[in-house]
């Protein structure tokens, strides 16, 4: 399961398997990153990075359970002694029958214990809630005495999907947002729910290659520089920037780069050229500091580390799209999506964008004609 991209908790995690027999059971602390990163290519049908750990547990285990904790700070959101980003403890065991749906009990604390009998008594109440939550979707707050120091959400451990479950505050919202990703949206104090045309971003457009095809310093055809101007033929959208010329502060941004052509890559440069768009994708959004997950240049650019482009081939379409990706609901539903390991951070990779779920611009009724035009 170990592909090279999620460091060495994915061997250690074979290695556990491979010394289980069915059965036995697995604890695991892993980074927060193997429920929340990785991803699946249903055109290739090969799973990356965390996403092959995750199935693991899917195909050959049951009684999962997913204990993280929902504090801002991600050094207060670890296990480990030695690490300061968030982790979470997986424990399992390993299947002796064929099944065709997992289930997991996702647990979220609210803080971490501080104290071996504090944690002695957080796992007593942890068991309890879990054994309280039975149906799929239904969640319970984990007790200690008068205090709720957390809940329990039985939710699917699906194949070739992210599990979104852990580091959670509010498991409201978790449902809610999850619902929207289904079409339906559920608005506080109102009874009725409302019709949200939905689908993934593989369905209404193309994302750019990832940041090393481009440039030189791996196999990429261009040299980035820095700065772009009016002459410059190839523009870039890369980094993040707050002030100048380049505040991204609005749904609309200028290139901050450019890339020269290397010698002898000529006709890789134009095919990586055809992914060039208006519209891009905040792979690095931080809810705490930026404001926009998507920007929109008028020149077409190429996407960089920061902002992978999303090719749409409908000008208006795309236009939609960079507005409601802006918006609270789009906000919300990358936010599900993101890998929210670091403080106040919600990422993503080129290869998650495409399972990214969107408004379904594709039904939108197209803009009314102008007056004389």
């Amino acid at each position: 399961i170990s592909d090279g991209n999620a460091g060495l908790a994915t061997t250690f995690t074979a290695i556990a398997h491979n010394m289980v027999r069915p059965g036995g059971r697995i604890a695991l602390i892993l980074p927060t990153s193997s429920m929340m990163a990785g991803s699946y290519d249903p055109v290739k049908n090969q799973a990356y990075s965390w996403q092959r750990l995750r199935n693991l547990l899917h195909d050959r285990y049951d009684q999962i359970v997913v204990v993280s904790v929902a504090q801002p700070a991600q050094k207060d959101s670890a296990f480990s002694a030695d690490s300061d980003y968030a982790d979470c403890i997986v424990t399992a065991r390993r299947a002796t029958t064929a099944r065709d749906a997992r289930l997991a009990h996702f647990v979220n604390l609210k803080k971490r214990p501080g104290t071996t009998l504090e944690a002695q008594e957080t796992a007593r109440a942890i068991r309890v809630a879990i054994n309280q939550t039975t149906e799929i979707g239904g969640h319970n707050e984990i007790c200690v005495g008068d205090e709720v120091v957390g809940f329990v959400i039985l939710d699917k451990a699906p194949s070739n999907q992210k599990w979104t479950g852990v580091r959670v505050a509010n498991p409201t919202l978790l449902e809610r947002v999850r619902k929207l990703g289904g079409g339906t949206l559920e608005l506080p104090q109102q009874r009725e729910t409302v019709a949200v045309p939905m689908t993934r971003v593989r369905d209404v457009g193309l994302v750019g290659p990832i940041a090393r095809d481009i440039t030189e310093t791996a196999r990429g055809p261009f040299t980035k520089k820095n700065g772009c101007t009016a002459g410059d033929e190839y523009p870039m959208l890369w980094n993040h920037y707050h002030r100048g010329g380049h505040r991204q502060d609005t749904m609309l941004t200028c290139p901050d780069s450019h890339g020269i052509v290397r010698d002898g890559f000529e006709s890789a440069a134009d095919q990586v050229w055809g992914s060039a768009s208006n519209l891009h994708i905040n792979a690095n959004f931080r809810f705490n500091a930026n404001q926009t997950v998507a920007s929109w240049t008028e020149r077409k650019s190429l996407g960089g580390f920061t902002w992978p482009s999303l090719w749409v081939a409908n000008a208006d379409r795309a236009k939609a799209l960079c507005v409601w990706l802006n918006g609270t609901l789009g906000m919300a539903s990358y936010w599900l999506e993101s890998n929210r390991t670091q403080d106040g951070r919600g990422r993503t990779s080129v290869t998650a964008i495409p399972n990214l779920p969107v408004l379904d611009v594709r039904v939108l009724p197209p803009p009314p004609r102008r007056r004389g035009g």
